[in-house]
């Protein structure tokens, strides 16, 4: 189980601000695209929010993280 929730908790951690991009991206709307890119949708979140945007929300996802991937681990 201590390992099922470390592995979890690693992964969140290192894909999470990955995720944030590829959501940011598919959330545009298709007739009036935002971001032209992935660089571009980065570049300019972090130049209109900065660099802790791309950590907003990672603490939530990290506790649930833990139970859901130690259980899943031991099933």
């Amino acid at each position: 189980m201590s390992a099922g929730s470390i592995a979890g908790l690693f992964s969140w951690v290192f894909g999470y601000p990955i995720d944030f991009i590829k959501t940011k991206i598919q959330s545009q709307d298709l007739d009036n695209k935002v971001f032209k890119g992935i660089v571009d949708c980065l570049k300019t979140n972090i130049r209109e929010h900065g660099k802790h945007i791309l950590l907003r929300g990672l603490s939530t996802v990290c506790i649930r993280s833990i139970p859901v991937n130690s259980v899943g681990f031991l099933v």
